[in-house]
């Protein structure tokens, strides 16, 4: 009995740490994570203020449809 005592912590631990594997990969996959990556690369290379997420998003979008691409759906 006493090797179970100490399961429930490592559960959790594992299920939070799986949620948060999980969360990357989708937020990578569906693209949340681009705002991340373009302010780091302003970090790294911008001027000036960088745009807010609201003004990136629609940048992004601008950009996809005057330029489009094939995609998979």
């Amino acid at each position: 009995m006493a090797a179970l005592a100490g399961t429930p912590r490592g559960g959790w631990s594992s299920l939070r740490s799986g949620w948060s594997s999980l969360r990357w990969y989708v937020r990578g996959v569906l693209g949340g994570s681009a705002y991340d990556g373009y302010l780091a690369w302003h970090a790294r290379h911008g001027h000036g203020r960088p745009m807010t997420e609201a003004e990136y998003w629609r940048s992004r979008s601008d950009h996809q449809e005057a330029n489009p691409q094939g995609r998979c759906c």
